[in-house]
């Protein structure tokens, strides 16, 4: 019997491609990884949301962090006004649901080099959280006034 080998240059092709596969599917596991505790974090937000107000449509979710952290969603109530839900992370009992027609538009937030606008709780109140490349501002909800700046 003739056994013939494989040339090394097949060889080597075939170990590099199973490296590149080993590659990017340690890549995939890794970003799975990663992105879960966002995932359940969203899908918890949810439901406590929906449990304590009238939202059912979800537009948004986001998470702010100032004196504490806060999820919030944005959609639209049965009535189809733009309401906001803000649930503190370890108080769910203190969800506070706010209309945003009756506050400073996030829209003129939106500046050049700002990454999102995210409503929050600041000292106990609703504000929207302006993240930008250089870092983070604060608005009073209400006034659009400047609260905090980092």
């Amino acid at each position: 019997m003739n056994k013939k080998k494989m040339p090394i240059y097949v060889q080597i092709i075939i170990g590099v491609l199973v490296l590149v596969i080993a590659i990017f599917l340690a890549y995939g596991l890794f970003l799975n990884q990663t992105i879960k505790p966002y995932g359940i974090s969203r899908e918890q937000a949810v439901s406590i949301a929906r449990k304590n107000a009238d939202i059912p449509k979800i537009t948004a979710y986001d998470i702010a962090t100032t004196d504490v952290t806060t999820y919030s969603l944005l959609g639209e109530n049965s009535q189809g006004q733009a309401i906001g839900v803000i649930i503190p992370k370890n108080d769910s009992q203190n969800v506070r649901t706010v209309t945003l027609s009756q506050g400073y538009s996030a829209n003129k937030l939106m500046t050049k080099g700002v990454t999102s606008v995210v409503l929050g709780f600041y000292q106990d109140k609703p504000i929207w959280q302006v993240n930008s490349n250089t870092g983070f501002k604060i608005y009073d909800f209400q006034t659009g006034k400047e609260l905090f700046q980092n």
